[in-house]
């Protein structure tokens, strides 16, 4: 017998409060592409979230740009189309498209309202009740308690899995060596930045932009000609690595800030489509656990401690900043890898880099791979070459041992490696939309959903 307290619960009734054809747990890029392919293939849809908006990392995680493959068609670009319309979005930014996080919690509850979605907000997965194999009723904790929801498929759009373990689902977490998992990042945003004033300190400092060797433009030329064109297009200005030497030989910075100003190899500052703004992904925390949650807890202080003294370093260094604000942190940690669910098929680092091709294949990617030190400040890329792409299957969305969950997003079945080259927001949307045009399939045509006819389902998905 363990030492650990605890408490028994009792015997509870659960209401049922809605019948539906499938469930969407979790409402972020995933979770968006699922529901809407759900109800636009004609199944009654519920999506649930734990946030009290929708969209995830592109809203409440500030993670404000769909990283985008040439690839990927469908709802990923539906989307940044519509922001366009509005200047919400910069459409001129692909392979990564700068949005406005406010605008797109709106657009969202505007798309999935008009398709009849029912939306549950501040709803967490607590529990899911299994029968030989397949889900009868996912539980939700919310503001009127425990609450089951009935469907005949399931999708597991949560990012950590929440709904595929709880029902039983085999996973894994990290690397193998250790368990640890690619280190998460707090975004942040500044508001009222002299852009002009920073795009001068650039031009004048051209050294400024070296060392950050996977993203263009890195000449201050195109940087320029990004802020100026109409529409604007995507711009990612720094490192600042010769100002924090600079500000360095003139002060000294105990060993956590220089851990902080190093631990991104500098800064990494992107546009955003309302004018003054710019998104910061210059934050690290690591040796953390997502699916711990004092851990998670912990990191989103951390991360907020690093916003803060990273803000006052722009503010008091960089020419542009001196009457900038924070606007915001994210209200939930941007989240790179935590549980990955066994399917049946898992995708591999060797299938990324040797561009595997599959006959079940249901969505192209050409994203390389990025695995984000949980230990230091190490980031691991290979890239792939323009033109090349693999193959993601269906199989690698298709939960082993459970006969109508789906799963969609980080959490899908891929190795740590892998999956480091397949969570971009673009591409997780479409992933999306595959399993949730497969679920709405699956029910149209009265079969399982490893039944699903894989030539009608890529028709549908237009691939």
């Amino acid at each position: 017998m363990g030492s650990e307290k605890y408490i028994m619960e009792g015997v509870r009734k659960i209401p049922i409060i809605v019948e539906a054809d499938v469930v969407v747990a979790g409402s972020g890029p995933a979770g968006i592409g699922a529901a809407l392919a759900c109800a636009r293939n004609g199944a009654r849809t519920v999506i649930i979230e734990r946030e009290f908006a929708l969209g995830g990392m592109m809203t409440t995680g500030l993670m404000s740009k769909i990283a985008i493959s040439s690839t990927i068609k469908g709802i990923a670009v539906e989307i940044i189309e519509k922001l366009a319309q509005t200047g919400m979005s910069l459409p001129k930014g692909a392979p990564e498209v700068p949005i406005d996080p406010e605008a797109t919690k709106i657009l969202l509850d505007e798309l999935l309202l008009r398709e009849n979605v029912q939306i549950m907000l501040g709803s967490v997965v607590a529990g899911a009740t299994v029968e030989s194999g397949e889900i009868k009723a996912v539980i939700v904790e919310n503001k009127s308690g425990r609450q089951a929801i009935t469907a005949k498929v399931f999708i597991d759009a949560t990012g950590d899995g929440d709904l595929a373990v709880t029902a039983g689902a085999s996973y894994e977490l990290g690397r193998k060596e250790d368990g640890l998992c690619s280190a998460p990042t707090l975004m942040f945003r500044i508001g009222n930045v002299d852009i002009e004033a920073m795009l001068s300190y650039i031009v004048e400092h051209p050294e400024e932009l070296q060392g950050y060797s996977f993203s263009k433009p890195r000449d201050p030329s195109e940087l320029v000609e990004a802020i100026h064109s109409r529409p604007q297009a995507y711009a990612n200005f720094g490192r600042f690595n010769a100002l924090i030497n600079k500000v360095a030989a003139e002060r000294e910075f105990n060993e956590w800030e220089w851990q902080v100003l190093r631990q991104r190899n500098g800064f990494v500052i992107l546009n955003m489509p309302q004018p003054n703004q710019v998104l910061v992904n210059s934050t690290r925390i690591l040796q953390t656990s997502s699916v711990d949650a004092q851990q998670l807890s912990n990191s989103m202080v951390e991360g907020r401690k690093q916003a803060w003294f990273l803000f006052e370093f722009l503010k008091q260094n960089l020419s542009g900043f001196q009457d900038s604000y924070i606007m915001d942190t994210a209200a939930q940690m941007g989240v790179r890898e935590s549980r990955r669910i066994v399917g049946d098929y898992m995708l591999t680092e060797d299938d990324v880099l040797n561009q595997a091709r599959f006959d079940d294949v249901i969505v192209r990617n050409t994203g390389g791979v990025e695995v984000h030190s949980p230990t230091g400040n190490e980031l691991q890329i290979v890239h792939l070459k323009t033109g090349e792409w693999y193959d993601i299957p269906y199989r690698s969305i298709l939960v082993k041992d459970l006969n109508n969950l789906l799963v969609a997003g980080r959490c899908f079945s891929a190795t740590h490696i892998a999956l480091s080259a397949a969570r971009s927001i673009g591409f997780c949307m479409a992933q999306g939309q595959a399993a949730g045009t497969a679920a709405a399939l699956a029910i149209k045509s009265g079969v399982n959903i490893r039944q699903v006819p894989i030539s009608e389902l890529r028709s549908l998905l237009d691939m």
